[in-house]
């Protein structure tokens, strides 16, 4: 059976009597009135068959995809090698909670809920499943059967469980992979997907991260996948930045409300910008939160806390 081309099994063989009889009995094999159902091919075919793939656009190394089945379904993973049976990817892990010894063997089982993507850590499933995770090489790790590399785990797919239209994903889920710090991801950081909630338009005024001068101020044309189009005017026109290379231009005073992580819906006048030391991809933003001050929507300005990592202060004097 090929993956790529599911709903037949495929022989190379003569239908003698023995292998009909095999077949028939075969789960699975759909088997009719007038026996199983089969369809010569022809010896010019025989070739092509073995390197035939579905007609959906296959996927890409150091590109992002979206799982379809399993305890990964709708995660979005990075594409780390493409094989003929299908790719392997790096995904933020989903490791099961170790099972309480007090549970009866013969009690009903009840499903269990999907566990909470973390990066693996092997001093956190020390004392979790109280056996050590064997160590490959630094920050490789081999723990259940699965291999684990910079927290990240490597699993594969074969091509009909993963989509190439991928949704945009959560912001925990994309702070995870960030935080992981692989050396892949970081070297093609331009391909990071947007998450979810960063709230982007066209028309919006963004500038580079890497902000030199007003030039480098721009207006978003167009969004894509994994990057953004924006028009920097007559001296560098049209440019695709990646997600990660750019934030909104907010002026100190502006009245902003935070769109994702822990400050969620919070409002506050925007106070100012700054780096984290050690600091990767993220700008930091002071946010002093004023109470109880009754301001339309429509003057708010939509920032993230990854795109703008917020600090809010209530203590005001």
């Amino acid at each position: 059976m090929r993956h790529s081309i599911r709903g037949w099994v495929y022989l190379e063989a003569t239908m003698n009597p023995r292998l009909r009889y095999l077949l028939q009995r075969t789960p699975g094999i759909v088997v009719g009135n007038s026996g199983i159902i089969t369809q010569r091919i022809k010896f010019e075919d025989w070739l092509p068959l073995l390197e035939m793939h579905d007609t959906k656009e296959l996927p890409k190394v150091g590109k992002w995809v979206e799982v379809l089945k399993g305890l990964y379904n709708g995660d979005v993973g990075y594409v780390d090698s493409v094989e003929p049976w299908g790719v392997q990817l790096f995904l933020v892990p989903r490791i099961p909670a170790s099972k309480p010894s007090n549970v009866l063997p013969f009690k009903r089982k009840r499903s269990r809920p999907c566990a909470t993507p973390t990066l693996f850590d092997p001093l956190v499933i020390k004392q979790v499943y109280g056996v050590e995770s064997r160590r490959v090489q630094e920050n490789c790790y081999r723990f259940k059967g699965c291999d684990f590399e910079y927290g990240l785990i490597l699993k594969q797919f074969d091509f009909s469980s993963i989509s190439t239209a991928v949704h945009p994903m959560d912001l925990s889920l994309f702070s995870l992979f960030l935080e992981s710090q692989h050396p892949k991801l970081l070297r093609d950081k331009c391909s990071f997907p947007r998450p979810l909630e960063w709230d982007f338009a066209q028309g919006d005024e963004v500038c580079l991260s890497s902000l030199t001068s007003d030039t480098d101020h721009g207006i978003i044309n167009s969004l894509l996948m994994d990057s953004v189009e924006v028009d920097f005017g007559t001296k560098k026109g049209v440019v695709r930045v990646p997600w990660l290379d750019i934030h909104k231009v907010i002026n100190p005073g502006d009245f902003v409300e935070i769109t994702g992580g822990e400050y969620r819906g919070r409002t506050g006048w925007f106070d100012g910008t700054g780096r984290m030391p050690g600091e990767t991809f993220r700008n930091v933003a002071s946010v002093i939160e004023v109470m109880n001050i009754d301001k339309p929507l429509d003057d708010r300005i939509k920032v993230n806390q990854m795109q703008i990592l917020s600090h809010l202060c209530s203590d005001l004097p």
